[in-house]
């Protein structure tokens, strides 16, 4: 059977879509755990529970016992650090492990940046069996402490670029479209082709190659039979999913660390908007120290920052969002979500951009002990429809 698991701050969810994506073209039954929910292609499956990117051990073996029933071959799941370090996935039997990218985040839990690496890197030198597989982001700068820890487990390493540095699968030449991202596809030097991601911003890019990776290992030089089905994949919900009319776009994304959300604004500004508007809040009773780091970021690249709330929980919702302002002091502070967004998409001009940050494909506000139905792809539509909406991606 072939696990495969990724870990990494950011864009675990995305590559375990594009995964799915690429199975699905290859007629390869699958199933995909993480913060989506649990799929067997691209049917939900619900399992009592509560909502985790990585599920507990019970649930975890109730999915293989469903595969092995089923005669699956082929899973893909997100390691978060918290899975990794309660040994969540103890009994599973990895045959690829991959890793994104490692920034500022959960340090609520693990206190400190180098405890939260070592709880990453624990699935490369406590799951992954010497000799497998393992797929790594170059470009990171954290590449070459899980370079030493794969090479001393005698893992075998496949590495991934989107700078054109030297790696086994490469992206150049990227250019940034209405609905999509394109750039030259090179395996181990070799030029595969030209790719039309349907997807936005580099670090898609940066995702992309690892899929390929995970899909392909074996032999990279088939990934060319793929490319002409690369345009066909499906949007991922609340990954950069994008919203327009004739002179408006809308991005939400799930971005919430202080690296995501840089990378998200970056990227909507390659498309080079009018005014680039950015709204996000931050998790109450979470890591507090990302909160003014994440409003440094946006009053940096953003021209318009409103600050909201996000998923409050029990924590005070005004004093996260002034936490949040003390790096932005110029934001706007609007406390209700639904009016923070109905205030940009009013007040946004034609050719402007508005970012929406932090939730993502959630479909509900967590406030207390309640979830309150909350979607902002939902309230996007409902805005802007007498603007003849329609997605792009």
């Amino acid at each position: 059977m072939e696990q495969a698991a990724i870990t990494g701050t950011n864009g675990k969810s995305s590559t375990v879509h594009m995964v799915k994506e690429l199975w699905k073209f290859l007629h390869c039954p699958h199933v995909s755990m993480g913060t989506l929910g649990i799929f067997f292609n691209d049917k939900k499956i619900n399992l009592d529970g509560p909502s985790l990117t990585t599920y507990e051990e019970k649930r975890f073996l109730k999915v293989l016992d469903f595969m092995s029933q089923e005669r699956i071959q082929h899973l893909v799941f997100e390691a978060s650090s918290h899975g990794l370090h309660q040994d969540r996935i103890a009994k599973s039997s990895l045959t690829t492990a991959a890793f994104t990218n490692l920034t500022h985040d959960h340090l609520d839990y693990h206190k400190t940046f180098d405890e939260y690496k070592k709880a990453k890197l624990r699935l490369f030198d406590h799951y992954l069996n010497s000799g497998q597989t393992a797929i790594l982001n170059h470009d990171d700068e954290s590449f070459i402490d899980f370079f030493n820890v794969c090479k001393d487990k005698k893992h075998h390493i496949l590495t991934t670029s989107s700078r054109e540095l030297n790696a086994d699968i490469q992206a150049h030449h990227i250019v940034f479209e209405p609905g999509q991202t394109s750039f030259d596809l090179l395996v181990n030097n070799h030029f595969l082709g030209r790719v039309h991601l349907p997807y936005l911003g580099r670090f898609q890019v940066d995702n992309f190659l690892i899929a390929l990776g995970i899909v392909f290992k074996h032999d990279l030089l088939k990934i060319k039979d793929i490319l002409p089905f690369v345009p066909m994949m499906k949007p991922i919900k609340g990954r950069m999913e994008c919203f327009s009319n004739q002179q408006k776009m809308v991005v939400v994304d799930y971005a919430h660390t202080p690296d995501a959300l840089e990378k998200s604004l970056l990227s909507v500004k390659e498309y080079n908007p009018k005014k680039l508007w950015v709204i996000f809040g931050c998790g109450g009773d979470r890591d507090p120290h990302k909160r003014p780091m994440m409003g440094s970021i946006a009053h940096r690249l953003s021209d318009y920052v409103i600050v909201t709330d996000d998923n409050p929980r029990f924590e005070d919702q005004s004093s996260i969002r002034q936490q949040i302002l003390q790096g932005a002091p110029n934001g706007i502070d609007i406390a209700n979500r639904y009016e923070a967004i109905l205030y940009a998409l009013s007040y946004m001009q034609p050719h402007d951009i508005v970012l929406i940050a932090g939730k993502g494909h959630e479909e509900g506000q967590i406030v207390k002990n309640k979830i309150l139905p909350f979607s902002d792809q939902e309230v996007v539509r409902e805005i802007l429809n007498n603007q003849s909406l329609c997605r792009l991606a």
